[in-house]
């Protein structure tokens, strides 16, 4: 198994096989070549609804993902440990989804009304995750009333694992193999949104990335 991962850190950093320390893949333009080297075609990558190469070698960086290839069946595979997070609203009737994403490029990526959902990084937990994920994604329409930025969540239900896999939309040719870590949560900071009644909100962050979300009946 030819793993990937990264050595060292910034924009510089650069990727090992996991399983032959002598050979060194670099920065995205050698990932770029490794992936053509396994017959994975980039055209496509950052088009359309596509990310990047780059956007790839991030999160690799970052520990949001792992990539490696399995000469038997001459498949590169991704690995992700994810968490979807039904946020339910005060009502308990509606759930939250992700209805489109706006790139900074301008491109909009439509999210087929997806619960919220966020990478989880290297080995962090699920609470830790849950955390992160609700102050990265819902952030700017997030109510914190105190110093320490308590976006008052509140579990409604046991953490449900399981494990999906599928051709990747994101990444064209690659095989994803994801780990799901499902929770159920009320936000008490996400107002005057929590109602829950239908209207839909839209959440933006620094680096230009903006979400629409809107509140779907609940699935029984």
């Amino acid at each position: 198994m030819d793993s990937y991962n990264l050595s060292g850190g910034g924009a510089a950093a650069a990727f090992f096989p996991g399983s032959s320390g002598d050979a060194q893949v670099g920065d995205a333009a050698q990932l770029s070549a490794w992936l053509a080297q396994r017959n994975i075609d980039i055209s496509a990558y950052g088009k359309n609804s596509a990310k990047s190469v780059e956007d790839l070698a991030r999160e690799i960086q970052y520990q949001e993902s792992s990539v490696s290839y399995d000469a038997k069946h001459k498949r590169v595979t991704r690995r992700v440990r994810v968490l979807s997070v039904i946020v339910e609203s005060e009502s308990t009737q509606t759930t939250l989804a992700e209805a489109c994403q706006f790139l900074p490029d301008g491109r909009r990526r439509e999210r087929g009304n997806l619960p919220l959902s966020e990478k989880m990084v290297g080995d962090e937990n699920v609470q830790q995750a849950l955390e992160r994920a609700v102050k990265e994604e819902l952030g700017s329409a997030l109510s914190l009333e105190d110093d320490d930025g308590d976006a008052r969540i509140t579990l409604t239900g046991k953490p449900v694992e399981s494990t999906e896999t599928r051709e990747s939309h994101s990444y064209p040719g690659i095989h994803c193999e994801y780990n799901v870590v499902t929770v159920t949560a009320r936000i008490g900071a996400l107002v005057p949104f929590s109602a829950g009644d239908g209207q839909a909100f839209e959440t933006s962050e620094a680096n230009g990335h903006r979400t629409q979300w809107i509140w779907i009946p609940k699935a029984m």
